[in-house]
């Protein structure tokens, strides 16, 4: 999907388990309020422990990601794909990257 930008619908998030309610628009406050109650009376303590966790295991190498993202858009905001895309973007057309 990072390659690809692909988009997704939420029915597709949904079984994919990226996201974990859906709801139509009628029903989002209903539905959002619903989630909020039962996350809001849930293990607080063990919710903590469970997002710390989570940090650990997705954020420890988040320094030199950090470095290669901003050497890359460093490096690419001067290449022709760069300028094919902006012009794309204002001309609302898809791009045509010749850079390979």
């Amino acid at each position: 999907m990072a390659i690809t930008a692909e988009r997704v619908s939420a029915a597709m998030a949904f079984d994919w388990g990226m996201i974990s309610h859906l709801a139509a628009d009628d029903d989002y406050q209903t539905v959002l309020e619903q989630v909020v109650r039962s996350v809001s009376a849930g293990p607080t303590l063990s919710y903590a422990w469970t997002k710390r966790a989570l940090a650990a295991a997705t954020l420890r190498e988040l320094e030199p990601v950090q470095t290669i993202e901003a050497e890359g858009q460093l490096a690419l905001v001067h290449t022709a794909d760069f300028r094919e895309g902006a012009r794309a973007f204002r001309e609302r057309r898809a791009p045509d990257f010749t850079d390979r």
